[in-house]
């Protein structure tokens, strides 16, 4: 056990240290509240118990006892015993109010001392299982159970959490959402086991492609959702693309044959104005079915534009591949679109996809639709 012993007299920090090292204890030891302060602070191993002589000037001793239980609640658990002269009930009562554990009053004998180190071991090992166990459970909670990636409560959490530290202290925050391009005939015609093997798989790939700051759950069913701090839309985009190739480098040598999986993604990427989570996927969404609707095996970005700084923008027909003068607007999001000329009734245009005119933009772009306008034109957002 790692005991620090605090003591303003020489001999005793001298006695303690040569009894508590004989009793197989690694020690520290410190003259004075300040001291100790350091070593609990500074060292590389936090002590699991505290000795603490009364004997230190004025409160510092019963000071000590409180800002340890401050600092370092509720883990990692400190055992706190003070050691001073014989105390009456009111002297107990401040003692064990300020978090000390123990008491023991001098004169000080050796296997008293012993025996009670000997139940605060008992005590630690107990809270070293319990925290254990509560780690145990919270990965259980937090994890999907088949990937090994966050859950979707877990992963929507630490969304929340980025969007809020970029609100706190600026930066970026980059966001992909992918899915696994023709999952659902694997599970239909080679059965779930096989789907569930192929999730198992993709998941070990995502981890090892992914660096420790790439936040990765499963969202559900085949998509997984990834967070990004500290990056920007292309570096989103190449996250993804990362993440893509490691997925599809190799095929899966499974159990019940080899397949080859390919993914599709969508990226978006925020750091100006307000922005809500579901805000942040839905852009991510809308990429991801931009990628889908480009053929799959790739992936798209749309980029999140604060209100108010929307450029006035140029639309084209992606179906027709032209574009009109009177198709402008300055919405980026998805919008219906009203043309500003009139057509005939007799020639009515269809319901198109609609994409920014700006060639080099296009993969960052979002979707737009037209629709049919009566009369004269106006934009519907």
């Amino acid at each position: 056990m790692h005991v620090l012993v605090v003591s303003p007299t020489e001999s005793n920090r001298a006695a303690l240290e040569r009894e508590l090292e004989e009793w197989g204890h690694e020690v520290l030891v410190a003259a004075d509240a300040l001291t100790a302060w350091s070593h609990l602070e500074e060292g590389t191993e936090t002590p699991s118990l505290v000795l603490i002589d009364q004997g230190l000037s004025g409160s510092a001793a019963l000071d000590l006892c409180r800002e340890i239980r401050r600092t370092f609640a509720p883990e990692p658990y400190i055992y706190i015993v003070l050691l001073g002269a014989a105390a009456d009930r009111q002297r107990l009562e401040e003692v064990h109010a300020a978090g000390a554990d123990d008491y023991v009053a001098g004169p000080m004998d050796s296997f008293e001392l012993q025996m009670r180190l000997r139940s605060a071991q008992r005590i630690l090992r107990l809270q070293a299982s319990l925290q254990k166990l509560r780690e145990k459970m919270r990965e259980q909670s937090t994890r999907d159970t088949l990937t090994g990636l966050w859950n979707r409560p877990a992963i929507l959490d630490i969304l929340e959490t980025e969007m809020e530290r970029v609100r706190r202290e600026g930066g970026s925050l980059g966001v992909v959402m992918m899915d696994l391009d023709h999952f659902k005939e694997i599970n239909d015609t080679r059965g779930h086991l096989v789907g569930d093997a192929v999730l198992r798989e993709v998941g070990r790939r995502m981890r090892v492609a992914g660096r420790r700051y790439d936040l990765m759950g499963r969202y559900g069913g085949d998509e997984f959702l990834v967070v990004v701090p500290g990056c920007s839309l292309s570096q989103a985009r190449s996250i993804a693309n990362r993440l893509r190739a490691r997925i599809s480098e190799t095929p899966m040598d499974l159990a019940e044959g080899t397949l080859f999986i390919t993914s599709t993604a969508g990226a978006t990427a925020w750091s100006k104005g307000d922005a809500q989570p579901n805000e942040l996927i839905k852009l991510a969404d809308q990429a991801l079915y931009l990628a889908k609707g480009r053929g799959r095996n790739r992936a798209e970005t749309v980029p999140h534009i604060p209100k108010g700084h929307e450029p006035l923008r140029r639309y084209r027909s992606l179906k027709l591949g032209r574009s009109s003068e009177d198709d402008y607007v300055d919405e980026p999001s998805v919008s219906r679109i009203h043309h500003a000329s009139p057509r005939p009734a007799a020639d009515p245009m269809p319901e198109l996809l609609l994409l920014p005119g700006n060639d080099e933009d296009t993969a960052s772009a979002p979707a737009l639709e037209v629709i049919d306008d009566p009369g004269e034109g106006s934009v519907e957002t």
